[in-house]
C-alpha cells in the first residue's frame, strides 16, 4: 500500500518551501529562509517516520519502506535542485556555483527517482544507506569547518539548502538504516 498522502504532503511542502526559501532571499529575510528550508524538512522527516504503520500492512514491507525512502530522497534533492534554480532565477543574488550544484542535485534527483521506479524486490543494501548518510552529514562537517555558514555573501541561501538538504539526507538515511534493521530482527 503506498503512502500516497504523505508525498502529496511532501510535494506541497517542497512547492511552499521553494517559494518562501525564494522570497525570504529576494528580500534578504534570513529567517523567512529558515524557516522555509526546515518546513520542507520537517515534511520529509514526518513522512519517513509516519509511513511505517501504513506500509506495514502491505504484503513486502521492506522493499515498500525502501521505495518510500528513496523516494522521499529523490524528493529532497529535487526540492534543493528547485531551491538553487528558483533563488538563483528569481532574486538579485548572484552566485556562479548555484547552477553547478542545482545540476548535481538534479541528477541526484533523476538518479534516486529511477531506481525508485526499478526497485521491485528489496531495498537498497543498509551499507549504501548509510555511506549516504554519512556522506551528507560529511559534507555539513566541510562547509561548517570552512567557516562559510557565517558568510553573509550572496551565497548564503545556497548554504542554508545545504545545511537543510544534508540534516534532511543523513535524518532520513538513519530512519531507512533502523527500519531496515528493525524489519530484519523481526523477521529472524
Amino acid at each position: 500500500m503506498p503512502p500516497e498522502p504523505f508525498v502529496k504532503s511532501v510535494a506541497l511542502a517542497l512547492v511552499l518551501s521553494v517559494a518562501l526559501l525564494t522570497v525570504g532571499a529576494a528580500s534578504g529575510l534570513v529567517p523567512l529562509a529558515l524557516v522555509a528550508a526546515a518546513l520542507f524538512a520537517a515534511a520529509i522527516i514526518a513522512s519517513a517516520v509516519s509511513t511505517r504503520p501504513i506500509v506495514r500492512q502491505s504484503a513486502n514491507i521492506a522493499r515498500d519502506l525502501g521505495r518510500h525512502h528513496t523516494l522521499l530522497a529523490a524528493m529532497s534533492y529535487a526540492w534543493a535542485a528547485a531551491s538553487f534554480a528558483a533563488v538563483y532565477s528569481f532574486s538579485d543574488l548572484v552566485w556562479y556555483h548555484a547552477y553547478q550544484y542545482g545540476i548535481g542535485a538534479a541528477l541526484g534527483a533523476f538518479g534516486l527517482f529511477a531506481l525508485y521506479r526499478r526497485m521491485t524486490m528489496a531495498p537498497p543494501p543498509i551499507t549504501l544507506t548509510a555511506l549516504h548518510g554519512l556522506a551528507a552529514l560529511g559534507g555539513l562537517f566541510f562547509l561548517a569547518a570552512s567557516g562559510k555558514l557565517m558568510s553573509l555573501r550572496s551565497d548564503w541561501p545556497g548554504n542554508i539548502i545545504f545545511v537543510a538538504g544534508g540534516l534532511t539526507l543523513a535524518a532520513l538515511c538513519f530512519i531507512a538504516v533502523r527500519s531496515q534493521q528493525a524489519l530484519r530482527k523481526s523477521v529472524a
